[in-house]
């Protein structure tokens, strides 16, 4: 996994230094929802638009998701201890917290229309924790484990850099759908 990550960023770096005008530089921020994580997501994304490459315009970004798992997942009267007798039954491994991670992506443009679809991966980062429920005393809660869940993301986007107004302001428009997240929508302004 730790040898994947460092050719996606090496790749991802080697596209950002390719000779480019000042101007292709965008930034994103947006939200969503869905996806394996079934939470609401923020999401900040920097970028790469009207990189040439022979014949092709391309677009390259890297994502920084937020997951809003909240605290909730775990009830709040959990103890940081385990079972202390024994008579409890478990209720699962829940999210802690918020899960964070790193995505990349790389798309080509589509019928010279500023369109561009674009291929997500990353990895993202969550902290679980194993409940387990008291058989005697019903609403008491016990810790019986925590754990580093790593998940790998993948999917699909499309973006639009549309030009507005006499003054040529560049924004973009996305709209990704991955595993993990779900549908995620972004707005931004290219300079």
């Amino acid at each position: 996994m730790k040898l994947k990550m460092n050719i996606v960023f090496v790749v991802l770096m080697f596209v950002f230094l390719l000779p480019m005008s000042a101007s292709a530089w965008y930034y994103a921020i947006g939200g969503g929802g869905g996806g394996e994580a079934d939470a609401t997501n923020f999401s900040t994304s920097i970028g790469k638009e009207d990189i040439q490459i022979g014949d092709w315009t391309a677009i390259a970004a890297v994502t920084v998701p937020l997951i809003l798992h909240g605290s909730d997942n775990v009830p709040s009267s959990t103890s940081d201890s385990s079972c202390p007798h024994g008579n409890c039954s478990s209720i699962g491994s829940k999210e802690d917290g918020t899960e964070v991670g790193l995505i990349g992506s790389f798309g080509v443009e589509l019928f010279d229309w500023s369109t561009h679809v674009s291929l997500l991966t990353g990895v993202t980062r969550v902290n679980m924790v194993e409940v387990s429920q008291s058989n005697t005393n019903p609403g008491t809660y016990y810790k019986e484990g925590e754990d580093t869940e790593y998940n790998l993301l993948y999917g699909l986007g499309v973006s639009y850099t549309p030009v507005f107004f006499e003054w040529k302001l560049k924004m973009i428009f996305s709209l990704e759908l991955d595993n993990r997240r779900g549908l995620t929508g972004m707005v931004g302004w290219c300079w």
